[in-house]
């Protein structure tokens, strides 16, 4: 079970803040090794796709969002959402699995309130911590080539995690929201869910930029426009109690 190990590990990241760290300006630091800067970006959309959902129920193994958009191999990816959490057990935010793999891409707050990934099978565990039923804006973007995900909060860079295993994340699996997945589209466990809200999900197939993420976070209407994954209701399919709120209105 998941969220025994996340405990284990959080043991080990007492004392480390985001202050004790010189954070980047950007991703050339740890990005660059001889490569044109793969970072580019795109025209900030007005018609930026509003949603929202809600997992409601805690310790349960029914209520998740199971996105239908085929997921491509990817060396790099931003997600970003807005999320409100409910309790402090820890929460499965998203998780995407395939046949080899079921830790390929898991994003999470842990029992310590830390947020945490699992990418390529390997673990780490980062500073940020999240208190409840207070709305962030989280955005963690990845290069799998490296290794390294970069953590922002209310469109700030909070964290550098470098990871252990490097590769690429596999395209063919399934992407799910609100349940951690022991196998691909199963194995759920009542420990690892959701209990929270989650608003404006999106994913990108390349590393936004710092300025991006700022931007998205000060008006939640505005944001690149070459996203890949909403959870627009045409592209989910909602099972058990997940549920769809109102979302924010962009109307002038």
């Amino acid at each position: 079970m998941k969220l025994i190990h996340y405990l284990s590990i959080s043991v080990f990241c007492v004392g480390i803040s985001s202050t004790e760290k010189v954070l980047p300006a950007n991703y050339a630091e740890f990005e660059d090794r001889g490569q044109p800067n793969p970072v580019v970006q795109a025209k900030m959309s007005r018609d930026c796709p509003q949603t929202s959902y809600e997992f409601s129920d805690r310790e349960q193994t029914t209520n998740y969002i199971r996105v239908k958009t085929p997921i491509p191999d990817l060396e790099e990816l931003t997600v970003c959402g807005w999320y409100t959490r409910y309790t402090t057990s820890g929460d499965v935010w998203l998780s995407y699995a395939t046949r080899h793999q079921q830790n390929d891409f898991i994003l999470l707050i842990n029992p310590a309130s830390h947020i945490g990934i699992w990418l390529l099978g390997s673990y780490v565990d980062g500073h940020p911590t999240f208190a409840t039923n207070i709305e962030y804006h989280i955005c963690v973007t990845t290069f799998t080539r490296t290794g390294y995900s970069y953590i922002f909060v209310n469109g700030q860079i909070e964290d550098v995690l470098p990871g252990s295993r490097v590769g690429v994340l596999s395209g063919g699996g399934v992407m799910i929201l609100g349940l951690d997945q022991d196998v691909m589209g199963g194995g759920f466990q009542a420990a690892e869910s959701a209990q929270g809200k989650l608003s404006n999900f999106m994913l990108w197939r390349r590393a936004l930029t710092f300025e991006e993420i700022t931007q998205m976070s000060l008006d939640r209407c505005h944001c690149p426009s070459d996203y890949y994954i909403t959870l627009q209701h045409s592209e989910v399919e909602l099972e058990g109690g997940a549920t769809a709120l109102v979302p924010h209105s962009c109307a002038p």
